[in-house]
């Protein structure tokens, strides 16, 4: 049987520490309704193939954001993120 959003709320709230503020529940909140929205979407076919999505993305805006990317600085921020678990309030 499917999860219920109420109890899926309050899995995520009860996941998280002590410490949590409202913004870090609401923000929890947010990302359950958004991958559930995403879901739905899927399960009725409502996607959209990488090339349809790079015929809607115009060549000006990929090129106008690309010339900001630096590959090194990409690495240096990269290479900070720690390969551990995430925490349990921060899986789904």
């Amino acid at each position: 049987m499917a999860e219920t959003l109420k109890t899926a709320a309050l899995g995520a709230i009860a996941k998280l520490p002590d410490t949590a503020t409202l913004d870090d529940i609401m923000y929890r909140l947010h990302v359950i309704e958004k991958v559930r929205k995403g879901q739905d979407a899927v399960k009725r076919g409502e996607t959209v193939s990488t090339e349809e999505l790079k015929k809607e993305v115009p060549a000006d805006y990929i090129k106008e954001k690309s010339k900001h990317y630096n590959e090194k600085k990409y690495e240096e921020v990269m290479s900070k993120i720690p390969d551990v678990e995430p925490q349990d309030y921060d899986k789904l």
